[in-house]
């Protein structure tokens, strides 16, 4: 690892330069890494190549932190909203990408002007782009972020893989910084990870899941004439993404509030999701029909090798025949192909827990500066999470659903 001298100066330059290279072989320590920023979707798009190049190198590599999936959802969700994405480079090599925003929130009812990320209930990963020189990366952000400290009174950095390493290296920066920052535990993810054939993990399993698995097909047969259908062409994904849409009027999720139409601006994310990463034939329907009418499908994105499911459409009318355990099992075995590593299944519930056979954590970080203000909403916070333990002191377990959230 390459050690930033905390006297190093971090230059803010021109959104752009011609030079963008990923990171690769060291420049001189003593090279200034300077931290420009992206404000608009122009700049945005500008970087798209070596934005994904660097991803490709980085280990936190998946789909929510890939150029297209970020630009889609500023350009649907930016609304009201400032774009504050972070570029770092050394020597004109990109060394690496923060995708920020500023926006105005009420934390406990108190109003702040606060650094985020790219996240809703879209998706909660999130991240930053540093294959390298993590040390001296989160350095140069620190310095950054005090420097224009007038503009933001906290940063929530949500989302963050234990996997990608980024938190010790983001928290021993912060150790020698004038930046505070605070950990908290936010969720956990799990996944099907392939060691063989689909066939083989269906095997592996109990005799009790076998058994609900088997019945769980018979009841679908019941229903009347099954299909089991894979949509990946453009003009099949619009059309099969319509008949999704049919799906979920008839789902709990309407009357719960969570359905797509519920909620402002992702119908319009989700169809160009579909447009957008169909071109390339990594957009995936997969839709049961019974009697040629859909009942339950998976809008799925393929990425360097893993099948995110995105969105589950259930036709809760039929929630005797068990749809849920049959779309499952039809994605699980259809997606098994050479190249395909893993099945990204969201985050961990009692019925998904079943077909997964690895787990994720994700955790937050609060940042806060040594402004009066800043301060101030860092005591609240701290009171209030020591409130929370002593309400409920028990030991943290994998899979609990404790967000740490406000």
């Amino acid at each position: 690892m390459h050690g930033t001298r905390l006297s190093d100066p971090v230059m803010v330059q021109d959104p752009l330069v011609a030079s963008d290279r990923p990171a690769g072989a060291a420049s001189s320590a003593t090279d200034a890494i300077t931290v420009s920023r992206v404000g608009t979707i122009d700049e945005l798009e500008d970087l798209r190549e070596p934005w994904n190049e660097l991803l490709r190198q980085s280990p936190a590599h998946h789909l929510f932190l890939s150029h297209d999936w970020i630009r889609t959802w500023w350009k649907h969700f930016g609304g009201g909203r400032t774009l504050f994405t972070l570029v770092f480079r050394r020597g004109g090599r990109l060394l690496g990408v923060a995708p920020l925003l500023i926006e105005k929130k009420r934390r406990r009812g108190i109003p702040t002007r606060q650094i985020g990320q790219l996240v809703n209930g879209c998706a909660q990963q999130s991240g930053m782009i540093v294959p390298a020189h993590k040390r001296d990366v989160f350095h140069a952000l620190y310095r950054h972020l005090q420097d224009c400290a007038d503009q933001w009174d906290v940063v929530d950095l949500g989302g963050l893989s234990e996997a990608s390493g980024d938190l010790p290296d983001l928290e021993a920066a912060a150790a020698v910084s004038t930046i505070s920052a605070v950990r908290r535990w936010q969720f956990e993810t799990i996944s099907l990870e392939y060691d063989g054939p689909a066939e083989d993990f269906i095997k592996s399993r109990s005799t009790n899941f076998r058994r609900k698995l088997r019945s769980a097909g018979k009841r679908l047969h019941e229903l009347g004439s099954v299909r089991l259908r894979r949509y990946t062409s453009p003009d099949e994904l619009e059309s099969s993404f319509a008949r999704l849409l049919d799906v979920e009027c008839r789902s709990w999720k309407v009357e719960g509030g969570t359905a797509i139409l519920n909620q402002p601006g992702w119908l319009e994310f989700y169809r160009d999701i579909v447009e957008i990463f169909g071109r390339s034939g990594a957009c995936q329907i997969r839709m049961i029909e019974v009697d040629g009418r859909p009942v339950a499908g998976n809008l799925v994105v393929v990425y360097d090798g893993v099948v995110y499911g995105l969105r589950m459409f259930i036709d809760q009318s039929l929630a005797r025949a068990s749809l849920g355990t049959s779309l499952i099992h039809f994605l699980v075995t259809d997606a098994w192909a050479p190249g395909i590593r893993a099945v990204e299944l969201d985050r961990r519930t009692p019925f998904l827990s079943r077909w997964s056979n690895r787990s994720e954590i994700y955790h937050g970080l609060f940042l806060f500066h040594g402004g009066l203000y800043s301060r101030l909403l860092r005591g609240l916070h701290l009171a209030s999470s020591t409130a929370r333990a002593l309400r409920r002191p028990r030991a943290r377990t994998v899979g609990a659903d404790e967000t740490g959230a406000d």
